[in-house]
């Protein structure tokens, strides 16, 4: 029994020791990145990174995609994105569907894409479920399926994602899938144009020319109702 004790504090001892090392380490390459040092910080990020630390493996592949260093190699960004995200992270799930979504590095592939995007969704990131959403609306990689394409909308805009606040809004204008409604096109046009989405302004002022004086006061309480009740998300 002490013996197992004993082995199972060592193992613990190591647990912790490991984590904080890659802390430090992983401190030394963001403090080096601040800085502008950026190939200090790959260096230090390529050591964490090929000791199989998930975020140090994804600002990899950032670095490649986005060409930081050198020229953009999507090859190697894919690589290393999908080593992090078949360790479960979030943005690398996310980014890498990018990358198969848009075909930069490989070829398009709405199918595979899905796949990752699934992944990131359902842990709630908002701009998996966004772009998910994207593909089923438009019948890419899958058949169209509006009402799954507008619940990810839905969960994305609560989240406070203005691209899907705005593609409600458009939703309701159009009536696309919802029935036509001005009022509620209006509500989410404000939402996402405070969310920083400056497009929605033309078709804010397309929704007013269908409404009366009255609506689009009921519109604007509507939006900072919405305001008040995600306050603590936002």
């Amino acid at each position: 029994m002490r013996q197992l004790l004993k082995l199972f504090s060592i193992m613990v001892i190591g647990f912790f020791l490991q984590n904080y090392l890659a802390f430090a380490e992983m401190k030394k390459a963001d403090e080096a990145f601040a800085k502008g040092d950026y190939q200090e910080a790959f260096t230090e990020y390529m050591d964490e990174a090929t000791k199989g630390t998930a975020q140090a493996q994804y600002i990899i592949g950032i670095y490649y995609r986005d060409g930081i260093i050198g020229p953009k190699d999507y090859s190697q960004a894919i690589i290393w994105l999908g080593k992090a995200a078949n360790q479960g992270h979030i943005y690398a799930q996310y980014n890498i569907g990018v990358l198969f979504s848009d075909g930069k590095g490989i070829p398009q592939n709405y199918g595979v894409a899905i796949k990752w995007f699934i992944l990131a969704a359902e842990k709630g990131l908002p701009l998996a479920q966004h772009s998910l959403g994207v593909l089923l609306q438009n019948g890419l990689g899958v058949p169209k399926d509006l009402e799954g394409a507008t619940n990810l909308f839905i969960l994305a805009a609560d989240q406070g994602y203005g691209l899907s606040q705005a593609n409600l809004g458009y939703m309701y204008a159009m009536g696309i899938f919802f029935p036509q409604d001005y009022v509620l096109a209006h509500m989410w046009y404000n939402i996402a144009a405070k969310h920083g989405v400056s497009s929605v302004k033309k078709s804010v002022k397309q929704a007013e020319k269908m409404m009366s004086t009255r609506q689009i006061e009921q519109a604007k309480a509507m939006a900072d109702k919405w305001f008040e009740k995600h306050k603590n998300t936002e």
